[in-house]
């Protein structure tokens, strides 16, 4: 086997710069993650959520309404929205994320307390949940994409056969929130940052064959769909504040690591700290969404 010396060289040369830039991003966050007692935020929420029905099918002669009639008649045709009690509903999700903030070994305060705060050597972080809507509307959802595996056992006829190509429609709410960050003593201007989770109804079923029906015998889906609860809803909710603590945490160690590097110099990821594992990892799928401000 020949080894083409000048190529491997050339590789090892531009290899190491990018292996010792990593290594300088971990450093930086790993300071970070270890000074998270010098780390406060300062949490606003809003008075009320935003509710949107997006189900407008079930108003007829649209034309002839304003669009504040047709807000008002499709949120009283809601499913959800009606029933959701939007103080409730808020201090639920802020204090699911003051918990998870909290596990991250971050302080959090309410815009009463900040003069109370001792920010000798701290940074402290404004961090305000600008909007949040609730948005209600039907998704539809081809049972080959749930991952169900196929039951090759044959079973007896139903009439909740489908085939597998087929769409299947589903209840779904979007949690969409915008939210603005400020640094305390800093005239740094952030972008807004968004993000936008959903929850749907669950479809129950698997796959299998029904010989006597010719159009299902290439396989079929059987299902069942549990709608979701009221219950359900404030779950989601409390996994989407979870969410939304991590997405802050993680942007905030990525804007520490760009900002402590040699001038010039780029990231060459976007890093997550897995706080159950310890775990600083490379990550660019679940975060904040920026919008220039």
């Amino acid at each position: 086997m020949r080894i083409d010396i000048t190529k491997s060289c050339l590789l090892l040369i531009l290899v190491i710069p990018i292996l010792i830039s990593c290594s300088l991003e971990r450093k930086i966050a790993s300071k970070y993650i270890k000074n998270k007692d010098k780390i406060s935020i300062v949490l606003t929420f809003p008075k009320y959520i935003v509710k949107t029905n997006l189900n407008t099918n079930s108003l007829q002669d649209k034309e002839f309404l304003s669009d504040d009639v047709i807000d008002s008649l499709l949120y009283f045709k809601s499913q959800y929205l009606q029933n959701i009690i939007d103080s409730v509903f808020l201090k639920y999700a802020e204090n699911n994320f003051i918990k998870e903030m909290v596990l991250y070994g971050i302080k959090v305060y309410n815009p009463d307390d900040y003069k109370k705060i001792n920010n000798t050597g701290k940074r402290i972080y404004f961090f305000k949940l600008a909007q949040i809507q609730l948005e209600e509307t039907t998704q539809e959802i081809v049972p080959k994409d749930l991952g169900y595996k196929l039951d090759k056992v044959q079973r007896s006829k139903s009439i909740d056969y489908v085939s597998s190509m087929k769409q299947i429609r589903v209840n779904s709410i979007n949690v969409n929130s915008w939210y603005e960050l400020s640094k305390a003593d800093s005239t740094e201007i952030y972008p807004m940052l968004f993000s936008s989770y959903y929850v749907t109804d669950n479809v129950d079923g698997w796959y299998d064959y029904d010989f006597d029906n010719p159009a299902f015998q290439n396989g079929a889906f059987r299902f069942n769909i549990q709608p979701m609860s009221q219950f359900d809803l404030y779950e989601f909710l409390a996994l989407t504040a979870r969410h939304n603590a991590i997405n802050l945490y993680d942007y905030m160690l990525n804007h520490h690591i760009q900002n402590n590097l040699p001038k010039g110099k780029i990231p060459n990821a976007y890093y997550h700290y897995d706080r159950e594992n310890k775990l600083l990892t490379k990550f660019n799928k679940d975060c904040f969404a920026e919008i220039d401000p």
